[in-house]
C-alpha cells in the first residue's frame, strides 16, 4: 500500500505542477525513494509509461549531472488516464483534483521554480495550504465572485494564508507582448473580483534565467515594474478596493539573496505595489494580516479550500496531514440511490450492538484504505518531522534560480 500511495502522490504532484525534480518529488510526497531515479519505483512507474524522466538541467541552473538531479513529468497522457479509471474515487481526485488532465505544454525551468517555491513557502511561512498551477485557473481563484472570471489562465502558484487571503504568484522570466497582455488581464480580473469574495492578490515574481542576467543585466525587473504601473492605472478598481493595493512586484533575490539563506522579506512576501501615481512604489508585506486584513465574514469561506486541499497529493505531505480529509467515498455510499437498509440496525437489543459491528480483537470496521484515498493519517505525521522541507534531499538541490549548490540537511545543522 505504501508503493500504491507514493505513486498516486507522485502522480498528483506532477498532474498540478508540470514538473518537478527527483529531490522535489521526494519532499512533497514523504518518499526518500523517489529521490533516487534509479529506484524500483520510480523504473516501474516509467517502464509503464506512466512518468518520463528529462535529461540533467544542465545549462538552465537547475542541477548538474554529477549531482543525479533529473526531471519527472507526466509521461502518456492515455496511459495515466487508463489507470485513473481503475482507482477508487478518494485516489482519482488526490491526482487529478477532480479536473481533466493537463495538457498544455511543460516548461521545465518555470515549473521547477513553481514547485520549489511552493516547498519553501510551505516550509517556511505560517500558511493554510499551496495550488499549483493546475489548481489555479482565473476561474477557480474567482469561483465564489457573483461574476466568475472565464477563459484560461492563471498563476503558476496559489499561497494561501490562514484566514483564506490567496497571494498568486506569477513567475516572470522573460519579458514580451505576451507579458504586457497577461498583466492586462491580472490588472482587469482583481478589479472586478473584490478582495471580500475572492480574497484574491497577486505577486510578480521576478526569475531571469542566469544567463538573461548576464546578457541584459535588471532590464525584465524594470520592464516588470513599468507595465505593472502601467495597468494599474488603466484598471484602478474602486475607491474602498483599489488594485493597486492587491498587486505587488518582488525578485526571486530579494527573497533568496545567497544559497542557503532566505531573507525576512520572504518570510513576510514582502514586495513593492504602486500606489497609483506614476514610478511611485511602497513596500508591503502581503503575508502580514495587519497590512492585508481580511473580514471575519469572509474567512470562513475562504478557508474551506484549506482542508479540501488535504485530499490532494500535489500539497506537501506535512500540510496534508494538519486536516483530517474528506472521505470522499463515504459520501458517495450515503447519497446513493437503492442501497437497502436495515429497519433495526440493533440485532441484540441487551446489548445495545448495531448490525454488523466488530467483536472482540478485530477491531472498529472501516472503510478500505483504497476508498479512503492516499491522505497520511495525522498518527503518522506525529511520530515524523520534515527534516527537509524545502526540497533539499541528498544528492543536494542547486538552487533553482542561480545554479548555487544548496547544502545537505546535516550540513546545515554543522
Amino acid at each position: 500500500m505504501a508503493r500504491r500511495n507514493a505513486a498516486i502522490h507522485l502522480l498528483g504532484a506532477l498532474a498540478s505542477y508540470g514538473s518537478v525534480t527527483n529531490n522535489q518529488a521526494a519532499t512533497f510526497t514523504n518518499q526518500p525513494s523517489l529521490a533516487d531515479p534509479r529506484s524500483d519505483l520510480i523504473a516501474n512507474l516509467f517502464a509503464a509509461g506512466l512518468i518520463d524522466i528529462a535529461s540533467p538541467y544542465l545549462g538552465q541552473g537547475l542541477g548538474a549531472a554529477r549531482d543525479g538531479t533529473v526531471g519527472y513529468q507526466l509521461g502518456d497522457l492515455n496511459i495515466v488516464r487508463r489507470l485513473i479509471q481503475q482507482l477508487s474515487v478518494a485516489e482519482a481526485v488526490a491526482i487529478t483534483g477532480g479536473r481533466p488532465l493537463p495538457t498544455n505544454a511543460v516548461h521545465v525551468r518555470h515549473d521547477t521554480l513553481g514547485a520549489e517555491l511552493a516547498l519553501r513557502a510551505a516550509g517556511h511561512l505560517k500558511i493554510g495550504t499551496v495550488l499549483g498551477p493546475h489548481l489555479s485557473s482565473f476561474a477557480d481563484l474567482t469561483a465564489m465572485c457573483r461574476y466568475p472570471s472565464a477563459g484560461r489562465g492563471g498563476p503558476d502558484l496559489t499561497l494561501v494564508r490562514d484566514d483564506g487571503l490567496r497571494v498568486a504568484i506569477e513567475i516572470t522570466s522573460s519579458i514580451g507582448e505576451k507579458f504586457t497582455a497577461k498583466v492586462e488581464r491580472w490588472m482587469q480580473v482583481l478589479a472586478e473580483s473584490p478582495l471580500e469574495t475572492s480574497g484574491l492578490t497577486v505577486v510578480f515574481l521576478v526569475a531571469p534565467p542566469p544567463a538573461a542576467v548576464l546578457r541584459h543585466g535588471d532590464r525584465v525587473r524594470r520592464t516588470v515594474y513599468r507595465e505593472v504601473g502601467k495597468a494599474v492605472r488603466t484598471f484602478p478598481g474602486s475607491s474602498r478596493d483599489r488594485t493597486a493595493n492587491r498587486v505587488g512586484v518582488a525578485t526571486w533575490r530579494e527573497w533568496f539573496p545567497r544559497p542557503h539563506l532566505a531573507t525576512e522579506r520572504f518570510g513576510w512576501l514582502e514586495v513593492d505595489r504602486p500606489n497609483g501615481e506614476a514610478s511611485q512604489w511602497t513596500r508591503c508585506r502581503m503575508w502580514d494580516p495587519r497590512q492585508r486584513p481580511l473580514a471575519d465574514d469572509t474567512r470562513v469561506a475562504l478557508r474551506s479550500v484549506i482542508s479540501a486541499a488535504s485530499i490532494l497529493s500535489q500539497t506537501p505531505f506535512w500540510l496534508r496531514e494538519r486536516h483530517s480529509p474528506a472521505v470522499l467515498s463515504a459520501d458517495l455510499l450515503r447519497s446513493a440511490v437503492g442501497v437497502p437498509q436495515d429497519v433495526d440496525p440493533l440485532r441484540d437489543r441487551s446489548a445495545r450492538r448495531p448490525t454488523g459491528a466488530s467483536q472482540g480483537v478485530a477491531g472498529a470496521t472501516c472503510l478500505p484504505a483504497y476508498l479512503i484515498g492516499p491522505a497520511d493519517s495525522p498518527e503518522r505525521a506525529a511520530r515524523q518531522r520534515v527534516t527537509s522541507p524545502i526540497g533539499v534531499t541528498p544528492p543536494p538541490l542547486p538552487d533553482p534560480a542561480f545554479g548555487h549548490k544548496l547544502e545537505r540537511p546535516e550540513e546545515r545543522r554543522a
